[in-house]
């Protein structure tokens, strides 16, 4: 009977043993994999034919009057697009912008409440979009400051200043990076939780 304890407890053992290490292959498969997405995602990696200016250019097209309160460059499903949101004397536009194509769909139109009618939300919220360093400029101190796959960026604005929040991933950790707008002077860099 000991014998079999015995058996029982190093076949056990074994088996444990074998499916901890499997387990670890699989994390650092996952691990791998999730770096070759990261990569072939990348917006280093894109052979985007609209550019920043003229997603501007082809919103301002479609609404003259509106100022830019908002705008990303995104990837959804290996799509890169960008989403821009803009306000005018009375209404709010929100509309996609297709990163190949300048294609142009709107997501949304609608009235400003009251406290946001008559420019208070246009000239509160307007980013500056005056002297705004490029793409290609943009990335390029991105990938000094921190090395990784940029996933996406967005145009934000505090108090006066307009700047690029960027993100990045490497190695299963994300970080962001904020870049003034018009002078390309890395604002803050961080590791997020």
């Amino acid at each position: 009977m000991k014998k079999i304890w015995m058996n029982f407890s190093i076949i056990t053992a074994l088996a444990l043993g074998l499916a901890a290490c499997s387990q670890n292959d699989t994390n650092q498969e996952s691990a791998n994999n999730a770096t070759t997405n990261n990569e072939s995602e990348s917006l280093a990696k894109a052979n985007l034919k609209v550019n920043i200016e003229d997603a501007v250019k082809t919103f301002q097209d479609k609404y003259p009057d509106a100022a830019i309160t908002e705008m990303s460059l995104d990837n959804d499903f290996g799509k890169w697009h960008y989403e821009v949101e803009g306000v005018d004397e009375q209404n709010q536009y929100e509309v996609e912008i297709d990163g190949d194509n300048g294609d142009l769909n709107v997501k949304e139109e609608e009235k400003l409440d009251a406290d946001d009618a008559n420019g208070v939300k246009k000239e509160k919220e307007a980013l500056n979009l005056d002297n705004l360093i490029t793409q290609e400029k943009l990335l390029a101190i991105v990938n000094d400051a921190q090395k990784g796959a940029i996933t996406q960026w967005s145009l934000e604005k505090a108090s006066t200043a307009t700047y690029f929040d960027v993100s990045v991933e490497e190695q299963m950790k994300e970080y962001e990076v904020s870049v003034d707008a018009q002078t390309g002077k890395i604002l803050e860099q961080k590791q997020d939780d």
